[in-house]
């Protein structure tokens, strides 16, 4: 196996302070590791005292990302590489062995390019790959180069070799040449995993543009690392993320909306825009046909940036026009003398437009101002608007039923499951899972150590999905087994066999004296259709 992969720690002169952390880390949760390590910076001459580390450098100092990566590739003279950021913190053991299957399906499979070791964002299709789906070309992200990842090395080669791009405009450019030029590439990403190939987590851990994320720290007490100085980097402020470097380089205005259909829309109520962009200049058409009451837009995926001479046209369909009053809008922005600001998560803006009048076109023109200031991005951080009336807030109501039934917005939901025991005294405990998956079908099985009354169970973090086939059994001390009614499975909507999680995550139910474990089963479904999602919601409550 030596010879078939290499891990190339892709790194730089200035944070040769870090290295020494990283590879104590690689070194402990990985003790079985007998690959070569190549270290690429600008001329660091770098050793360590767990791994021979060879040293490479890029003829320019000052050449493109890219560029760096192809010339340390064509030094590399194995098939596979694995390509890890050094920051990428360790925390508990690598499975090699899931990791050496990985190598034989590449082995067995030449379309293969890559398997990316954390779950992104993206529509996907099961596989017969343990552990992984694989991710469709029309997703949004498919290409990530900030995740730890196993390439073919002449597939990360064609991506990078004849290109001169940074970091984040390769990770753009070249999920568009996944799309056209290498379609037949076939790409796979992490799906929930009850322990990952490699435990790591770089939205909590490590370094965000240079500085140190918070939770670092309890990280590393935990793992008994006391030599690094916090201090010296400082730390991550959240509220100023638009005026990091990392940010500046990968933001896009890449919008949509989301229109509302009553359900009753045949095609998707999520409409992408291509931008036509001048210089800051916005101006979007969207085609809403047959929508009406309220539209959300989302301007973009990234926060941080501000909208002025925000201008809102709607075209109905009986050809009369209207200038939507800003002042009705409301969503995750808050207004900064004349501008609307947008220092909150997940940036959106709900549009309310004339009551029951179906619309044909909606117009949006404004301009962009990018970056803020790191006083207007801190006075405005975390805050937004409220909308005008309770009759607005039931039209959000119903728009998320079209949020609820829209394949982009569903796709990031990942299993994430637990059950949380309660005993007579009130006090919670989560239970011992084992988990089997077959496509989507899935078997959990939790330990049940002590004599509990009830318990919580929730699939995933996040609504929006439905788990058919769906039964809980109890496998109780005498080896009996014992099926829970669906009469005694409190918090859900159902419909026939099909259970709806489209307002919570949660299934309760109590327990029985005796029992030794609980076996939980389903069929994992999203999106929802909106021909049962408006039965859910709708006719059964008549």
């Amino acid at each position: 196996m030596k010879n078939k992969c290499s891990i190339l720690v892709n790194s730089c002169d200035s944070y040769e302070d870090i290295l020494d952390t990283f590879f104590e880390l690689l070194h402990r949760f990985w003790p079985d590791l007998n690959f070569p390590i190549y270290l690429s910076t600008e001329s660091l001459k770098y050793t360590n005292e767990y791994f021979d580390i060879i040293n490479v450098h890029p003829l320019n100092k000052n050449c493109a990302w890219t560029t760096r990566i192809a010339e340390c590739l064509n030094m590399i003279d194995t098939d596979y590489v694995l390509l890890i950021l050094d920051d990428f913190f360790l925390y508990d053991y690598v499975d090699s062995q899931a990791f050496e299957k990985c190598l034989n399906w590449m082995d067995s499979n030449s379309k293969i390019a890559t398997f990316i070791f954390y779950p992104i964002c993206g529509k996907s299709k099961e596989c017969n790959y343990d552990n992984f789906k694989q991710i469709l070309k029309d997703s949004i992200y498919i290409i990530c180069p900030a995740i730890l990842s196993l390439w073919r090395k002449k597939s990360l080669l064609k991506y990078t070799e004849k290109y001169k791009e940074d970091i984040w405009l390769w990770e753009k450019n070249a999920t568009n040449r996944s799309k056209t030029i290498y379609k037949k590439d076939e790409i796979y990403a992490t799906k929930f995993l009850n322990k990952n190939v490699f435990p790591y987590d770089f939205t909590k851990y490590g370094l965000f543009s240079g500085k140190w994320q918070k939770e670092t720290v309890n990280l590393f007490e935990k793992l008994g690392i006391k030599a690094i100085n916090f201090k010296k980097r400082g730390f991550y402020d959240e509220s100023i993320r638009s005026l990091y470097g990392s940010i500046k380089a990968s933001f896009r205005f890449e919008s949509a909306v989301i229109c509302n259909y009553d359900l009753n829309h045949k095609g998707s109520s999520y409409i992408r825009n291509h931008n036509k962009r001048n210089n800051n200049k916005i101006k979007q058409i969207y085609d809403i046909r047959g929508s009406k009451n309220i539209l959300r837009w989302e301007p973009a995926q990234q926060w941080g940036f501000g909208l002025k001479n925000l201008k809102i046209v709607v075209l109905y369909e009986d050809n009369k026009i209207e200038n939507i009053d800003i002042d009705t809008l409301f969503g995750t922005f808050t207004k900064y003398k004349n501008l609307l600001v947008f220092n909150n998560y997940l940036p959106y803006v709900y549009i309310p437009t004339q009551k029951d009048k179906k619309m044909k076109k909606i117009k949006i023109c404004c301009n962009l101002i990018f970056p803020l200031s790191e006083f207007v991005l801190k006075k405005c951080y975390m805050k937004s608007t409220e909308a005008r009336s309770i009759e607005y807030d039931s039209l959000v109501d119903k728009l998320w039923d079209e949020f609820l039934i829209t394949d982009e917005k569903t796709y990031h939901i990942v299993a994430n499951p637990k059950l949380i025991c309660i005993d007579k005294d009130g006090k919670k405990s989560e239970a011992d899972l084992f988990v089997e998956y077959n496509r989507n079908k899935f078997r959990h099985t939790f330990i049940i150590n002590s004599n509990y009354i009830s318990a919580i169970y929730s699939y995933a973090d996040d609504i929006g999905f439905a788990l058919k086939n769906f039964n809980i059994k109890f496998l109780m001390n005498n080896g009996k087994k014992y099926k829970v009614s669906k009469n005694d499975l409190k918090n859900t909507k159902q419909l026939k066999n099909t259970y709806y999680f489209i307002s919570q995550t949660q299934v309760n139910f109590n327990l029985i004296n005796g029992v030794k474990k609980v076996i939980i089963e389903g069929e994992f479904i999203r999106p929802i259709s909106n021909k049962k999602l408006k039965k859910i919601k709708y006719e059964r409550n008549k």
